[in-house]
């Protein structure tokens, strides 16, 4: 197991095999406080280092895995609208 991953996986609880992959996540991009968006109205995003757990497949970027996002940034992070174009499910 990599020494930076300090957390099991919160869904199954694995510690052994979880691995980190260089720009294997992805996070909304954000500029002054807020999500960047495209032309077409879509969130930008970045490619971050990110964990994966090879027992239950899940995965997240390494800042989310740790709980080491800054309270200001994970406000921005929670508070998403679905962009004009979206077509909703009903």
């Amino acid at each position: 197991m990599d020494l930076r991953i300090k957390h099991p996986c919160p869904f199954c609880g694995e510690r052994e095999h979880l691995t980190i992959q260089e720009g294997g996540a992805i996070q909304p991009l954000i500029i002054n406080g807020a999500t960047t968006t495209d032309e077409s109205g879509c969130e930008v995003v970045e490619e971050v280092d990110g964990v994966w757990c090879e027992a239950c497949w899940a995965a997240a970027p390494l800042t989310v895995w740790l709980r080491e996002i800054p309270p200001e940034r994970l406000a921005v992070l929670r508070d998403f609208d679905p962009p004009a174009n979206a077509t909703v499910l009903a």
